[in-house]
């Protein structure tokens, strides 16, 4: 059997709320939705040289192999961008989604895996990557959901290339089970499409995150307040800036001993 290590930039994506909207329709409805959305984002992956791994229920896992790692970061990054836009354009398109639209989670991590085959000699073997970017790479995805947002990317991935897209530092945190804390950050957009409004959203988001890394929590509130009228979230009921109002009020009326900047992530 086969168990090599490589480096890969790993990619997990999911629909937001998808039990919920398993409830409102029938079962055929369900599979044509995904299975619309996943054609979809089949063709942008393998467009820019990525290979699906699998499909679990609402779920996909992709990823970017070879050795010239930083140029597998930058396809990534702009297959993240160019999921976004269709995705907006699916909803749009569809009458029953422009009313009810599909939202997703998208987590992009780079490092080592073990490409592997795991099943059972008599039953099935699939070649699949394990190990520890992978895992960074699903709890990312999920993590998409304690700050209102559509993807969430590793420090790691967006190094190298911080002047072509347009990202956005959205914490600093210990993931579970983890005992090194890792910035992570939204990708936006492509540098050359940026706007005004995005740019003094950042500006403004990023003032009140070093107030609040340095534990001025009245400073960052002030920011983030205004921050949170720049916010262009997208079907999300709230945004970062509202996490961030929350957090920076809880921390005012309950003032923390031992600040760091930062935040232990309770779940997987």
């Amino acid at each position: 059997s086969r168990a090599e290590k490589r480096q890969a930039v790993v990619f997990f994506m999911d629909i937001a709320q998808f039990t919920s909207r398993c409830e409102r329709y029938p079962p055929e409805e369900i599979v044509r939705q995904i299975n619309n959305m996943f054609e979809k984002i089949t063709e942008i992956i393998t467009d820019h040289d990525g290979d699906i791994d699998k499909f679990i229920g609402d779920a996909c896992m992709a990823f970017w192999f070879d050795d010239k790692a930083e140029g597998n970061s930058k396809k990534a990054l702009t297959a993240i961008l160019t999921i976004k836009r269709a995705i907006l354009e699916l909803n749009a398109n569809d009458p029953i989604l422009k009313s009810d639209p599909i939202r997703v989670r998208i987590g992009l991590n780079v490092g080592d895996v073990i490409l592997c085959d795991i099943g059972a000699s008599k039953a099935r073997v699939d070649l699949t990557m394990i190990g520890d970017a992978v895992n960074i790479a699903a709890r990312l995805e999920s993590a998409c959901a304690t700050y209102f947002i559509d993807n969430l990317v590793s420090e790691n991935v967006v190094a190298s290339y911080c002047e072509e897209f347009v990202v956005r530092k959205i914490d600093k945190v210990l993931l579970h089970g983890k005992d090194q804390a890792l910035n992570i950050y939204e990708v936006m957009s492509h540098s050359t499409m940026i706007s005004e409004d995005e740019k003094q959203l950042i500006d403004l988001f990023s003032k009140g995150f070093d107030a609040y890394e340095l534990g001025d929590f009245p400073r960052a509130l002030e920011h983030f307040s205004r921050s949170k009228t720049l916010e262009q979230s997208f079907y999300f009921e709230q945004n970062p800036s509202d996490v961030y109002i929350e957090r920076c009020q809880k921390l005012i009326s309950n003032p923390p001993t031992d600040w760091s900047g930062v935040w232990k992530m309770k779940s997987k």
